[in-house]
């Protein structure tokens, strides 16, 4: 039975010998399901579980326990996928206690925003008011995608707006949204990526929609200076980037209104020697190996997601930490996995 295998699914991986042979959900809620627990579940759920689609109708059965159910609303975050939103809208208004705290949790997951501390369990009346944001949210995502609304988020802290954005804006830090883009961004967003640098007015926000930029085009803006320059103050570096990326986007701009994705990147790729291939084709994935192991370290994460829909392990790579200890590791994991020493 399905929902037998979705058990069997979160059994922890190889290596995480901490977890005995317990399931993942059984640690939730708590520090070590936030800290190890979820991101072994992600992991699994991305390799491994059914589709959002097949989740949603193993959902409507009824011979699901409430542990399995508890399972689908954590592990189901991991896709992102606003179909899925039915199931907190459902689960949010359960008698269940622990179903609520699933629901609310694998909620902000799903939509990639920061997740809540719900130990001490989520009151009635805390669960109707966020059963009318999703509700809300709801009709917003049938005609927006999830990174909009977070990059109406992001602007809108800011008093601005994109051009013609009527839906649901999130009451959440920019540092959120931008960390919410980030966990949420693909190919097809590149323009809109472009569109919210050039409306946002903060220095900050536009250093970070730059270094996502950079990461998604494999491009190289921020240029530190070395040896006699190498004083140069960080507002120098900073500026001089910013002002490349403006040049940049009047240039990708030349033949059309959008930012295009393959466009863009196969360009860049031509200039590395690897004329001639798509970006997003099959042909591709040795290139992204090879961006992986010898690009700079901001074009780790979009390598690794491009190398998973080659058929590699999920493991995500931040673009804005993308020199930190964790991000080194996974690359070299990665690496590893890719060159045979899994």
């Amino acid at each position: 039975m399905l929902s037998n295998v979705l058990l069997a699914a979160v059994l922890p991986l190889a290596g995480v010998a901490a977890l005995g042979d317990g399931e993942v959900v059984s640690y939730f809620p708590g520090s070590y399901y936030d800290s190890v627990g979820r991101a072994t579940l992600e992991r699994v759920v991305m390799e491994s579980w059914p589709s959002p689609s097949a989740l949603l109708t193993l959902w409507r059965g009824d011979d699901l326990s409430e542990e399995e159910r508890v399972t689908i609303l954590l592990g189901g975050a991991a896709f992102h996928d606003p179909q899925l939103l039915v199931l907190y809208e459902e689960a949010i208004h359960s008698d269940s206690p622990r179903l609520r705290m699933a629901a609310a949790y694998g909620y902000r997951d799903l939509l990639a925003d920061a997740r809540p501390s719900v130990a001490g369990g989520v009151a009635v009346d805390a669960a109707r008011l966020l059963a009318s944001e999703m509700h809300a949210l709801e009709r917003t995502l049938r005609y927006r995608p999830l990174i909009d609304i977070w990059a109406e988020t992001l602007l809108n802290a800011e008093g601005g707006g994109l051009p013609g954005y009527r839906g649901v804006i999130l009451d959440r830090h920019p540092a959120v949204a931008i960390r919410a883009i980030e966990r949420l961004m693909g190919p097809p967003d590149l323009d809109l990526l472009v569109t919210t640098y050039r409306l946002s007015s903060d220095r900050q926000h536009r250093l970070s929609l730059l270094k996502l930029i950079e990461g998604m085009t494999l491009s190289n803006f921020v240029v530190k200076p070395k040896g006699a320059r190498a004083a140069w103050s960080p507002d120098a570096i900073y500026d001089r980037a910013l002002q490349r990326l403006d040049s940049a986007i009047v240039h990708w701009r030349r033949h059309g209104c959008r930012v295009d994705f393959e466009t863009v990147v196969a360009s860049n790729l031509a200039r590395m020697g690897a004329a001639g291939v798509r970006p997003l084709g099959p042909e591709a994935c040795g290139v992204w190996l090879r961006v992986l192991e010898k690009g700079a370290p901001e074009w780790s994460g979009l390598a690794s997601r491009r190398l998973y829909a080659c058929g590699g392990p999920w493991v995500g790579i931040s673009t804005l930490e993308a020199e930190s200890p964790t991000a080194q590791q996974n690359r070299r994991y990665l690496v590893s996995w890719y060159r045979g020493g899994r």
